[in-house]
């Protein structure tokens, strides 16, 4: 499904990603280390690595932040380094929200509120939540398809009309 990218800004120099993954797990409850990124995909990243929940290590999601000398958004402020985290949409979203509120907790500021954890998270609860999530995907993919289905239709027939359409508005309103 479809990747999603926050971002929590800080002034230079940001959090290094073991303090991150510690104060994650302090926020979460749940065990979270640093896994170092041996081919990162940007060139001038500070640091790129996963943070991984150590009871579920296949639920990781991808942390970095650029180097100082690299404006990587558009009108971004100088001294301001922005920690990035990336996740995916039908992922479980406790790791990216422990994250994000470790990242606020350590000073970072986030554009949207920040997640709250009243109670500590469990494996159970985690692996519960996941099943959840697949769960829904598996009911929506016939809505899914169906909906590709009138998609294809359709679009054959909004070009049909608007081929018909522009002639005739190009003549009305000629007049």
């Amino acid at each position: 499904m479809g990747k999603f990218t926050s971002s929590v800004a800080f002034e230079y120099p940001a959090p290094r990603p073991e303090e991150i993954a510690r104060v994650a797990t302090e926020v979460c409850g749940l065990k979270v280390t640093w896994r170092e990124d041996l081919e990162p995909n940007g060139l001038h990243r500070e640091f790129s690595g996963f943070a991984v929940f150590d009871a579920l290590p296949d639920a990781n999601v991808e942390v970095y932040a650029y180097e100082r000398s690299v404006a990587h958004t558009p009108g971004q402020e100088e001294g301001v380094q922005h920690v990035y985290v990336d996740g995916y949409v039908a992922d479980e979203g406790s790791l990216p929200d422990a994250l994000i509120a470790g990242l606020s907790r350590l000073g970072g500021t986030y554009s949207g509120p920040v997640p709250l954890f009243h109670k500590p998270l469990t494996v159970d609860e985690v692996q519960w939540r996941r099943r959840e999530n697949e769960e829904q995907i598996r009911r929506l993919q016939p809505l899914m398809a169906v909906g590709c289905l009138f998609s294809a239709l359709l679009m054959p027939l909004y070009l049909v009309w608007a081929l018909v359409q522009i002639p005739w508005m190009i003549v009305s309103g000629a007049r």
